[in-house]
This record gives C-alpha cells, sequence and structure tokens, in this order.
C-alpha cells in the first residue's frame, strides 16, 4: 500500500507542477468562496485552517473572512516528529517557515483542544468524492483528526482529484471535499452527534 501511496504522491506532484497559474488563482478563489458559504463554516466558531503552500489552494480568503467574522481562528503547529497541535492566531500574527517549508506561528499561542474545534480544513495532495485524503505522508494532520469531532473539509484543485486512491487504517476521510467545481460529502463520514 505504501509504494502505491508513494507512486501516486510521484505523480500527483509532477501534475501540480503542471497547473498554471491563472487556473491555481481562480480555482483558489472559488475554492475559498465555497468554504465561506457552506453551513459548516457559518454554523463553525471555531476553525481550524491550515496555512497554504504555494502548491495548495489559498487559504488566505478563508482565514481574513474568518477574524473578520470574529471565529476563534487556529492553524496547524508542528511540535516533536508525528504530533501536530491547532494553535490559536490572531489576524497580525508572523508566521516563518517550519522544517517541511510550512508556515507557522512565531509567537508562542494558546493550544485549542481537538475537541473545542467545529470545522478543520485540511491541505491534501489529492482526494477523492468518496473523502479519502491522499497527504505528504507524514501523518501529522491524520495523528490529530483522530483526536476531533470537527467537521472534516478537504481543500483540492478539481484537477488534482484522483479516483481510487488507497486507505490505510489510520486515514482519516474527510467528511467534505471542496473543490472549484462544488463541494462533494462523504454520505458515510457524517460529524457524530
Amino acid at each position: 500500500m505504501q509504494i502505491k501511496k508513494q507512486q501516486l504522491r510521484r505523480r500527483l506532484k509532477e501534475r501540480g507542477k503542471n497547473l498554471s497559474q491563472t487556473y491555481t488563482d481562480r480555482a483558489g478563489e472559488r475554492i475559498a468562496e465555497r468554504v465561506i458559504g457552506s453551513d459548516e463554516y457559518q454554523n463553525a466558531q471555531t476553525v481550524f485552517v491550515y496555512i497554504s503552500t504555494p502548491q495548495e489552494p489559498d487559504t488566505s480568503r478563508i482565514l481574513q473572512r474568518a477574524f473578520a467574522d470574529g471565529k476563534t481562528v487556529c492553524v496547524p503547529r508542528c511540535y516533536e516528529y508525528g504530533v501536530m497541535k491547532a494553535v490559536q492566531v490572531r489576524p497580525d500574527a508572523e508566521y516563518r517557515d517550519n522544517a517541511y517549508g510550512i508556515p507557522e506561528p512565531v509567537d508562542d499561542a494558546r493550544i485549542i483542544a481537538p475537541r473545542d474545534v467545529d470545522l478543520a480544513i485540511i491541505p491534501c495532495l489529492s482526494a477523492d468524492d468518496a473523502g479519502v485524503r491522499l497527504g505528504h505522508g507524514t501523518g501529522y494532520y491524520d495523528r490529530w483528526l483522530e483526536q476531533t469531532a470537527a467537521v472534516k473539509m478537504c481543500l483540492c484543485y478539481e484537477r488534482m482529484k484522483e479516483a481510487g486512491i488507497p486507505q490505510d487504517e489510520h486515514d482519516v476521510r474527510m467528511q467534505y471535499v471542496v473543490s472549484e467545481a462544488g463541494i462533494h460529502s462523504n454520505s458515510e463520514c457524517k460529524r457524530p452527534a
């Protein structure tokens, strides 16, 4: 299974390099609009949002809107290997790249318990409409997601989606996969009561 995933990651990384800036800009804007317009976003008080890298759908509009809407906003921060926590940030937070090249807040911030997050917006390399997400292979998000009952929403360019992504036992399925083409709901993975 891991070999299949590694091969798929390599192929998808090459595909991602061929996406035009015009496409990713427009698709990213549409994805942000879909998230902000969703009931899941509107009903959430505490929102966990990844800080996007240039290869991912841009989350800056979602972050700005969440601050403007008065939501509690938290972002991921990696600690020792394999451990990620949600830390609360303010609009003026400063960021610096971690060892993986992913922006993280510079200042120590209040850690938000996974149980207190209402909506988790998660990155991926690819996803399918069944909610199976292909990450970058480090497992940080899956380990964190196992601890939360938050609505799990993955952002993925339509051109990066892939049917039949292999799924390991520890992989956490997304309830929603948002692309510029729409929001796909995984009906088998609803929020627990």
